[in-house]
């Protein structure tokens, strides 16, 4: 049985790392590509819930804190995008640094993992 106005928690999969508490029922939630979203306590505990209420779902869908079939494809590229913004380069014989996540050695066909 569902009741009208709630997603249930089958209908998405978690993109965030664990709320940071900021202020008196103030969280922050921050993706894994970065994004931030401030929520009150009672929206925090939702998350962990059976169920959210709808426009919170729609915003957590809107700014990728949630994964959604809705919004998988923007997500993935995002996630794609941000791994390769921080991982380890050489670009023109020198090393840059950023966040070590995975090598890659740039060619014509795409990336190719060492």
């Amino acid at each position: 049985m569902r009741i009208e106005g709630k997603r249930y928690r089958d209908e998405w999969l978690p993109n965030f790392y664990p709320s940071r508490e900021l202020a008196p029922d103030r969280w922050l939630r921050i993706s894994r590509t970065g994004k931030t979203v401030v929520l009150s306590a009672a929206e925090d505990r939702q998350i962990s819930e059976i169920y959210m209420d709808a426009p919170l779902y729609e915003r957590l869908e809107r700014t990728g804190h949630i994964l959604t079939p809705a919004n998988a494809t923007r997500v993935f590229q995002e996630l794609k995008l941000w791994q390769l913004r921080t991982a380890y380069r050489r670009d023109h014989g020198e090393v840059q640094l950023g966040v070590h996540l995975l090598p890659y050695e740039p060619s014509a066909t795409g990336v190719q993992r060492r």
